[in-house]
């Protein structure tokens, strides 16, 4: 992996830091040797790397300092031999000039898995704060490769793979003739999803659903491989950490991944998140999370799990999450590069299977690689399923499935606006107790950072449901901010012929500019950044009110100390993110007021509470087609109504009767 430098690193306390955590490794002092009876591994002495070694990218006519840098990476690779015990190459790569400095880590797959590098990175920043703040390091190895842990190969693990045997025969992929192509002979299609999808795979899909950001990846891609999946059953190896039930394997450094077959089937599923909660259930049943595929299959051949695996069917797929690349420490050295570092696998290498799927975060955004042989899919049809895959997330990521468990086909759909946040949490309680009777959808804001108006938000919301439902009646609510933009999305469906068949107004807000305006987007802020003193915001809000929005989220930005620096973080970059839109919402509301009475039929609930906005309705919300709509007190502030006091009432509304 590649790591551009902090500015202020000290090559020579970088240098410290990297022989300590080099020496407390035993993976750095493996040696492997092939004999007679095929590769075996020896522990030497003291590691086998000369630690940090530094080389000088000197410039050249017309050359980029960062082509430089992924040259010198590819060259560092290309130095490994394994029979030469050269394992690791740990440099620090300068410009000429002095202005930029990386470090870059290679080592071969044998001492290092994805687990690993998060392992080395920490000891290399943990050490060198030690020395920087002039503390010893404490002396002794660290863990070293776990023991066994529990035996893979117990009698419920080998009844569980001799069913998967018998059944991996049936959807084995289709034998071929000649050799396999090698991986520098591959085709491959890479895709980007954007920062928001990338968020609800990391984020939300996780809280929202009984399923992970891999059983999520796994739904997307057996729903883009249709129809072409025989029985609809997806088989395919999958890579996997190898370390569960082994103790301290989270601080060991080695090459533990498990490489295991699944056959996963769908059922009676409708759509991405049920098909993940679905294939979720189904991988937890996995014995040791796959490791004894491995064991038993290559080194204990004649024991009863080896028994069990003989003959098992070969996947033509290969599916690999890396999760999130290691991301840059609050006031770490190590900034993650976007630099190439190097070529991962040796050209002539041949994969396990003809179509490889390896997804991994980096920058906020799931990079997907798609390497295929053209023998098994043609490049046209890999093509076809990266897209079907990249748009069946993004899809869901803009039309959230709220409900949580499986609803009826026939379920009454209801489309949630988010409120001024962008965010569709809030409604989580509200669709779970609606769920026996309708299908929850939440519309989150998807981090536009272009300017937009109100009815430009709504326009683009209204086009997203067409395209997840072309056809009405359509029900639309919203809580607070996104019960404006629910009132416009009405507005211009109704505009379009569509019929809306109910509008439902929680808590809405006061429309256009009020004078308590400053002091709302001063509270929205602080729930962002709750350590900052609330007198420091609305000082920071009245000084800004006169910008246009862009520049007012430059300047509220550097007021909270959110400004990209040296020292970039997540939780910054999050705050920035949600920031820009809370500013974008608020102007988009302070210049809108609702244009005309809607046609559907409209309901407004308004909190109980004292201070709640039930006595100061705006006239322009009450106008429904049979005249002015008295608003319904529901218990609870503007903020706990959807919770525990309100819920029962709005629920009631919604789905018990009157209001549905």
């Amino acid at each position: 992996r590649l790591f551009e430098l902090a500015r202020k690193t000290d090559p020579g306390l970088l240098a410290g830091a990297v022989r300590w955590t080099l020496c407390r490794h035993d993976a750095f002092r493996t040696r492997f040797h092939a004999g007679e009876h095929g590769w075996h591994a020896e522990l030497q002495d003291g590691p086998l790397s000369a630690g940090l070694e530094e080389r000088e990218l000197p410039g050249g006519a017309g050359d980029d300092i960062e082509e430089r840098v992924a040259r010198a990476a590819d060259d560092l690779q290309a130095s490994l031999d394994i029979d030469a015990g050269r394992l690791s190459r740990l440099v620090l790569l300068s410009a000429d000039d002095g202005s930029r400095r990386w470090l870059a880590l290679v080592m071969h797959h044998l001492i290092v898995d994805a687990v690993s590098w998060d392992v080395l990175t920490g000891d290399i920043e943990s050490a060198y704060r030690r020395l920087a703040a002039g503390e010893e390091l404490p002396p002794g190895p660290a863990p070293g490769m776990p023991a066994a842990g529990p035996r893979p190969g117990d009698p419920p693990a080998v009844a569980y793979w001799r069913a998967a045997a018998r059944a991996s025969r049936v959807h084995s992929a289709e034998p071929r003739t000649g050799p396999r192509a090698p991986y520098g002979s591959l085709r491959r299609v890479h895709r980007t999803l954007s920062a928001h999808a990338t968020e609800y795979l990391l984020q939300d899909a996780p809280r929202f659903y009984p399923a992970s950001t891999r059983s999520m990846l796994l739904a997307a891609l057996h729903m883009a491989l249709q129809p072409a999946i025989r029985s609809g059953v997806l088989f395919t190896y999958v890579e996997g950490h190898g370390r569960d039930g082994l103790d301290e394997a989270g601080e060991a450094v080695g090459w533990l991944t498990a490489l295991y077959p699944v056959l996963l089937r769908p059922g009676r599923t409708r759509g991405l998140t049920e098909l993940a909660a679905v294939f979720q259930r189904q991988l937890d049943q996995v014995p040791a999370g796959g490791r004894g595929f491995g064991t038993g299959r290559y080194l204990e051949p004649d024991s009863p799990l080896g028994r069990a695996l003989q003959g098992f069917g070969e996947p033509g797929i290969t599916f690999n999450y890396l999760g999130r690349a290691g991301s840059a420490e609050p006031g770490g050295i190590l900034r993650p590069s976007h630099i190439p570092a190097g070529r991962p696998i040796d050209p002539a290498n041949v994969l396990p299977t003809p179509l490889d799927v390896t997804a991994a975060v980096s920058g906020g955004r799931l990079d997907v690689l798609f390497s295929f042989d053209e023998g098994f899919i043609t490049a046209a049809a890999a093509g076809e399923v990266a897209q079907r895959f990249t748009a069946i997330i993004e899809e869901a990521s803009r039309v959230v499935a709220l409900s949580g468990t499986p609803v009826r086909a026939q379920a009454t759909r209801r489309y949630l606006i988010h409120p001024v946040g962008g965010a569709v949490d809030w409604y989580l309680p509200l669709a779970r107790r609606l769920a026996r009777q309708q299908a929850c959808y939440g519309i989150p804001q998807d981090d536009d950072q272009s300017p937009y108006t109100l009815t430009q938000l709504a326009a683009r919301y209204a086009a997203r449901i067409q395209a997840f439902q072309p056809d009405g009646p359509y029900r639309l609510a919203g809580w607070s901010f996104g019960a404006a933009v629910a009132y416009e999305m009405t507005c211009l469906l109704e505009e379009q012929g569509k019929t809306v068949a109910q509008l439902t107004l929680l808590d809405p807000p006061p429309v256009g500019g009020t004078a308590s305006a400053d002091e709302v987007l001063a509270s929205h802020i602080g729930q962002l950044v709750p350590w900052a003193a609330h007198a420091g915001i609305e000082s920071a809000v009245r000084s800004t009110a006169l910008l246009e929005p862009s520049t007012r989220i430059t300047q509220l930005a550097g007021h909270l100390r959110l400004t990209c620096t040296d020292e970039p973080d997540e939780v910054g970059t999050f705050v920035r993110r949600r920031l820009g839109i809370v500013v974008r919402n608020h102007h988009a509301l302070s210049q809108w007021t609702p244009r005309r009475p809607v046609a559907a039929r409209l309901a407004v609930l308004v909190s109980r509470e004292p201070g709640s906005r039930a006595g100061a309705v705006d006239p322009g919300w009450a106008a429904g087609p049979d005249g002015p709509v008295t608003p319904v007190l529901v218990p609870g502030d503007h903020i706990s109504m959807l919770g525990d006091d309100g819920l029962d009432d709005i629920t009631a509304l919604l789905g018990g009767g009157g209001a549905s």
